[in-house]
């Protein structure tokens, strides 16, 4: 009977002698044939459906072993339309040592989210293939519970293989909706310990729990994982942690703090930073530069060159910096003028203006019949400004090489 049973259940063994040669029912047949009478009447009743799922996914698989049909995608597709009677026999294709497309394999359980398919599909995890342990984890975290494998993905957090871990934290993040917080702690648990500690940091990012960012913020004060923490609270963006990590810009003397820092001034648009910023554009390091030109650009809003004197032009007249500048923010108002008394002459120049005056309805006047004072439209103004601020720094270099 266990034999019978590998073979209807598509085991390898009923895998192998298909690619011999041997269909599967003949196979069957001649095995009930061979078996105790008793035996035999309760295979052929119970193995029916069980034979054709098999048949359906051997002859599905001996297509794909021989070269008849190679795209996974469309291999998946045709397990899948063969319905919830497959997942017996694609777990027993997972268990084998076989060369079998595992991925189609894993996507296909997926799709039918049979949760019996769990114990086959988390040996896989460990699979020496980074494409099988990355279509397992996106199934396990579809299928299982959170409780139940979150160690495990956790863990995979940290494969060498990029395209693991992000899968890993994809898994996670869904099956954490709702409960951020003891993903948060899990993940800055392992974090010290990890030897690729900005993949946890970034996942950290994502999450919107407030135990995620406090996690972040904490770290910046520990030197051996402060660029960890800059890479997630880039990922995070959120403005409240500007001042912090312009607090670390300013005072710390490792570089690569530096560098990431800059960055995430840039990803945040943390404009206090901005006088800062400028004076690292011309620094030796030109990767630091760089990046503090990127930042800058970000914040700004504007694609001027990496130009110190420039960028310092462009910020002592730009009119939002202004308290940054100390200088007031509002223009002084203007004294209202005393209304003259009120006059013959006054009233109909009154009468005369109102009448001119255009309510929200009626259409604009025509400015060649009635032209008003000439006004340079905004855009114009801008670009008039900046070409002042190239011309103007073109000068100062100019000045300089002489």
């Amino acid at each position: 009977m266990n034999e019978l049973r590998h073979f209807a259940t598509a085991s390898p063994v009923g895998y192998r002698s298909v690619r011999h040669g041997t269909p599967l029912r003949v196979a069957l047949t001649t095995l009930i044939a061979l078996a105790p009478p008793a035996a035999a009447s309760a295979a052929q009743g119970a193995m029916g459906d069980a034979i054709d799922a098999g048949e359906a996914v051997i002859e599905a698989l001996t297509a794909w072993d021989r070269g008849q049909e190679r795209d996974e995608a469309v291999l998946g597709d045709r397990l899948v339309d063969l319905g919830p009677v497959t997942v017996a026999p694609l777990c027993r294709l997972l268990d084998s040592d076989d060369a079998v497309p595992r991925v189609a394999l894993i996507r296909a359980l997926t799709r039918l989210g049979d949760r019996g398919a769990l114990p086959s599909l988390q040996p896989q995890l460990a699979n020496a293939d980074p494409a099988v342990r990355a279509a397992a984890c996106r199934a396990i975290g579809r299928l299982a519970k959170p409780s139940e494998v979150l160690e495990q993905l956790v863990a995979l957090v940290d494969d060498a293989d990029r395209s693991v871990a992000l899968a890993a934290g994809e898994s996670l993040r869904e099956r954490s909706v709702g409960d951020e917080s003891t993903l948060a702690r899990h993940l800055l648990r392992a974090l010290p310990k990890a030897a690729r500690p900005d993949a946890f940091a970034e996942l950290l990012g994502a999450l919107r729990d407030p135990v995620a960012e406090d996690g972040l913020v904490a770290l910046l004060d520990d030197e051996r994982h402060q660029v960890s923490a800059l890479a997630g609270l880039s990922v995070r963006a959120d403005r409240a942690n500007g001042e912090a990590v312009l607090d670390w810009f300013e005072r710390t003397r490792d570089r690569d703090v530096r560098k990431r820092a800059a960055l995430c001034l840039g990803r945040i648009r943390h404009r206090p930073a901005v006088p800062s910023l400028i004076e690292w554009l011309d620094d030796v390091d030109r990767g630091l530069a760089a990046n503090c030109h990127w930042a800058l650009q970000q914040i700004a809003g504007r694609e001027l060159h990496a130009d110190r004197e420039l960028w310092q032009l462009w910020f002592d007249h730009a009119p939002e910096f202004r308290e940054l500048r100390g200088e007031p923010t509002a223009e002084p108002l203007a004294l209202e003028a005393k209304p003259a008394e009120e006059s013959p002459r006054g009233r109909s120049d009154a009468l005369a203006a109102a009448s001119t005056k255009r309510s929200p309805d009626q259409p604009a006047p025509d400015s060649q019949s009635n032209p008003g004072p000439t006004r340079v439209p905004a855009f114009l103004a801008a670009a008039l400004g900046l070409a002042a601020l190239s011309v103007t720094a073109a000068f100062v270099r100019r000045r300089r090489g002489r």
